[in-house]
């Protein structure tokens, strides 16, 4: 799924895990989508004695894979953006770094992504030329250009290699291990540790899960739309349920007022009825006497 967004606009707290509070170390993505780092996962999980946990964010369950956080996919993407991250921080702050082709300590000048090492000022402008190097060329980046300053996270998918296997971290991952939550492996594995296991050929799974979290981040923003509407909608119900409340209250005021003038009416003919058989006893009496 590209985006053009730059990774300048990408607020800190994004890459802040949310159970130490710190930038994340070996991201792990749980079914919720949520990320930790794999230090806070693995507490998480000695917390736990049935083999699941609680994400800590949304509370969703989900089953530990192999009852350890390495069962659970690492986010490769977000990974290699922190790396990144910190390259700039690195130029920013000019320190220095040992160049990986001369072994020189010199400001950070640039980076490439196939070495996954500095290259000083010299080595840069040899590796861009050399044809030893025609093969690291789409993947070297000059840290103080304007194009670094504005990377956008499709352009350093571009740069970055592809995974490395989990086991033999020097061979290139050409599948991914569905059996062991999409670990990268490499050909050798197939025929030891990962023999018989789920593998899948890198590109197919990235098309899969790209229209597993394009089908994520449609929900979400359906969801996100919803709750922007939220309050427009609460705003107009507390206003159609005030109206309705001074007109039931007026109403009642009016009902009341009615009552009281039918109670009064009939009380003060209960009293001129009481005052004309007040009357007549008068009357009476007074006849009775005169007779």
């Amino acid at each position: 799924m590209a985006t053009s967004t730059s990774l300048n606009e990408l607020k800190e707290n994004f890459f802040l895990c949310s159970v130490c509070l710190d930038q994340f170390n070996e991201p792990k993505v749980l079914p919720c989508l949520h990320r930790y780092c794999s230090l806070c996962l693995k507490t998480v999980i000695q917390a736990s004695n049935d083999g699941t946990i609680k994400c800590p964010m949304c509370k969703q369950v989900c089953k530990v894979p192999n009852e350890v956080a390495d069962g659970f996919k690492t986010d490769f993407h977000l990974k290699s953006v922190l790396e990144f991250l910190n390259l700039q921080k690195s130029v920013n702050n000019g320190e220095l770094k040992e160049c990986i082709s001369c072994s020189k300590k010199n400001k950070v000048f640039a980076y490439c992504f196939k070495c996954g090492d500095f290259l000083c000022e010299q080595c840069y402008k040899f590796h861009k030329k050399s044809r030893m190097f025609k093969d690291h060329q789409p993947h070297i980046l000059k840290l103080a250009s304007a194009e670094a300053m504005n990377l956008t996270l499709e352009e350093l998918s571009a740069l970055t290699e592809d995974p490395r296997c989990h086991i033999h971290v020097k061979q290139q991952a050409q599948l991914c291990c569905s059996t062991c939550r999409n670990v990268p492996v490499c050909m050798p594995c197939t025929y030891s540790k990962h023999k018989g296991h789920d593998l899948h050929e890198v590109n197919e799974l990235a098309r899969h899960e790209r229209i597993l979290l394009e089908s994520k981040l449609t929900e979400i923003n359906i969801q996100k739309s919803r709750l922007y509407e939220l309050p427009g909608k609460l705003s107009e119900n507390t206003a159609e349920k005030t109206e309705t409340l001074k007109i039931q209250h007026k109403q009642l005021l009016c009902k009341l007022k009615d009552d009281k003038k039918k109670v009064t009416t009939e009380r003060e003919g209960l009293m001129d009825i009481n005052n004309r058989r007040d009357g007549e006893k008068l009357q009476i009496r007074s006849g009775r006497k005169k007779s």
